[in-house]
């Protein structure tokens, strides 16, 4: 259980609204980037629903986003005050104390992190203000994007709110999601075709955001992925999850919610269990992949475990070019002040280690929207 925002919610441009933070009360508008617990705080709480009654307020998240939320608190009221946003713009009325009021733009852009997240590029009173959430955009795929540009250049963006999870030095370089996956389904498919006892155990470090990884397996193997029945509750809800199932029986591998995976037995989360089945756990992280170059495997195998490094957040040349590509006036960086790399300048294209396509799009589309493509591009 998270008992910290990493986000303290205000804009400081537009301070009638807050994000990803439901514990400040009082505010014109709320918004959902993604609903990771420290992202979340406060949501649920009765105090902030007898704010949303008394103030009329309303809380802005994607569509697959209010889904999750509809999930997490089993329909409550906190429904009624919901409002999703598409993959456009929407202009948002605020209501002023004095009765005046003010009008938001606002655009979202799929953020690349987990299930439903996305990044909310804001314009109100000439100033464009974009907040990522917690994202992963490959510099690749940027330039693709229609409502971060216009007439095929980048859009002028005054402030950035920006991710900075991993820019640490020694999170330089992360594999794309996709190739770190598809080693993986190499040793899974070698492991479920050696004994028939043999299972996989899949480990995550989130609720959400791995639905790519049973997609993927699902794919290339034919083979969906075992979840319990309250995961089942909400994948079902969800037709972009194709690679699950609540069939233990249908399938050798089982997502395993219990966090200390030595500790437990998976006849625990598995009804079909039996004693003398074996088993591969893959644990996916990014914390303890360091270092990470070219040259090192995204699969790190031991003792009966395989450690995948999956980042769901920018590494740090990834956050280097992003903020070079936009070049914008100011960044705040959460949790941490944002710290350009050493030899990179504002206002000057940084230079990434892997090509950057340059992609153009219609200008002829008023609303700019993403290719979904572009959406499977990001991981």
């Amino acid at each position: 259980m998270c008992d910290r925002s990493s986000f303290h919610g205000t804009i400081a441009e537009i301070p009638e609204i807050c994000v990803d933070n439901f514990t400040v009360l009082d505010r014109k508008a709320y918004f959902l980037s993604h609903c990771h617990a420290d992202h979340t705080q406060g949501i649920f709480t009765a105090d902030f629903l007898e704010n949303l009654n008394k103030n009329h307020t309303h809380i802005y998240m994607s569509e697959v986003s209010a889904t999750i939320v509809e999930y997490e608190s089993n329909c409550g009221p906190i429904m009624r005050h919901i409002r999703t946003l598409k993959l456009e713009s929407t202009t948002i009325t605020l209501i002023m104390d004095d009765g005046s009021h003010k009008y938001l733009n606002v655009k979202t852009i799929p953020a690349g992190h987990c299930l439903g997240s996305v990044m909310f590029l804001f314009e109100i009173n000439n100033q464009t203000i974009l907040y990522t959430g917690d994202f992963r955009m490959n510099p690749e795929n940027i330039s693709a994007f229609g409502q971060l540009h216009k007439d095929n250049m980048p859009i002028k963006i005054n402030t950035i709110y920006l991710d900075t999870t991993f820019q640490n030095e020694s999170f330089d370089n992360f594999p794309r999601r996709k190739d770190s996956i598809r080693m993986l389904v190499n040793h899974i498919k070698q492991w479920v075709d050696g004994e028939p006892t043999n299972r996989i155990a899949l480990h995550t470090s989130a609720r959400y955001g791995y639905e790519f990884v049973f997609n993927e397996i699902y794919n290339i193997l034919n083979m969906k992925t075992y979840v319990s029945d309250d995961k089942w509750a909400l994948y079902s809800k969800l037709p972009s999850v194709k690679g699950i199932t609540n069939h233990s029986e249908d399938t050798m591998i089982h997502l395993c919610e219990k966090r200390k995976w030595r500790e437990f037995d998976h006849s625990k989360c598995l009804p079909e269990h039996r004693a003398n089945q074996k088993y591969l756990n893959v644990i996916f992280s990014a914390m303890r992949h360091r270092s990470m170059d070219s040259e090192n495997s995204p699969l790190d195998s031991r003792d009966g475990v395989i450690y995948v490094c999956f980042a769901t957040h920018c590494s740090r040349e990834e956050l280097n070019f992003f903020v070079s590509y936009f070049t914008p006036d100011k960044v705040v960086g959460f949790r941490d002040q944002f710290i350009p790399k050493a030899g990179t300048k504002r206002c000057h294209v940084f230079e990434p280690t892997r090509t950057v396509k340059i992609r153009k799009f219609n200008n002829n589309n008023a609303s700019n929207k993403i290719d979904p493509s572009i959406v499977n591009d990001l991981f």
